[in-house]
């Protein structure tokens, strides 16, 4: 799927217009259209996944080409990084990625029809997912907090048959926990990553 932002009125602009490009699970002729109209191209799904730190972040044509696995399910679903490219240009930001994610939807609306620059796109989503990471970590600190309490409480003796029999899904869900927070961590030292680079280069001076 392609989307071209900000939404042009019917007959209106060509995709060449367009100040932040999404590309959602992109087919060849989606790539082929992008690569075209701005003469940059489209990251394959191997390369925004390869975990080199090299590969994340590079200069092309004047364009920074950033990568990062980022966690983007909700809290109830299974905390694995999405793979998720950026290209950004003084011109065009364009976003590739291979599942669908409430957090660029909620940027899109907010920019659907008003006109913008690519960089302000790109921050806006930079603060939507720091601020959903922020979210994620509130809710595995809520659930470590949970099961200490119920790990440590004092209770009667009588008892001790059925907190045994708890201890196993608390050290499941403390692990659990651990695990999310891990990838969260790992996340947000992708964006930061990415914020310093774009900071320092010549597209913001």
């Amino acid at each position: 799927m392609l989307n071209a932002l900000p939404i042009a009125p019917a007959g209106g602009k060509s995709l060449g217009d367009a100040a932040w490009i999404d590309l959602v699970d992109p087919t060849p002729p989606e790539i082929a259209a992008f690569e075209k109209a701005f003469g940059l191209r489209v990251p394959t799904k191997d390369k925004v996944s390869e975990i080199e730190t090299t590969s994340r972040l590079q200069m092309e044509h004047d364009a920074l080409y950033m990568t990062a696995p980022i966690v983007i399910a909700a809290a109830d679903e299974p905390w694995i990084g999405s793979p998720t490219g950026f290209l950004l240009s003084k011109s065009i930001l364009m976003t590739v990625r291979f599942a669908t994610s409430a957090i660029f939807d909620a940027v899109k609306r907010e920019l659907s029809t008003e006109g913008f620059e690519p960089t302000n796109a790109f921050v806006r989503i930079l603060e939507e997912l720091v601020d959903h990471m922020a979210d994620l970590l509130e809710e595995s600190s809520r659930d470590l907090d949970d099961a200490s309490h119920a790990i440590f409480r004092q209770d009667d003796s009588k008892h001790l048959s059925r907190e045994t029999s708890l201890l196993r899904e608390l050290m499941f869900r403390t692990g659990r926990t651990s695990e999310r927070m891990a990838r969260v961590h790992y996340t947000l030292v992708c964006l930061d990553r990415m914020a310093a680079v774009m900071n320092g280069s010549r597209m913001t001076k």
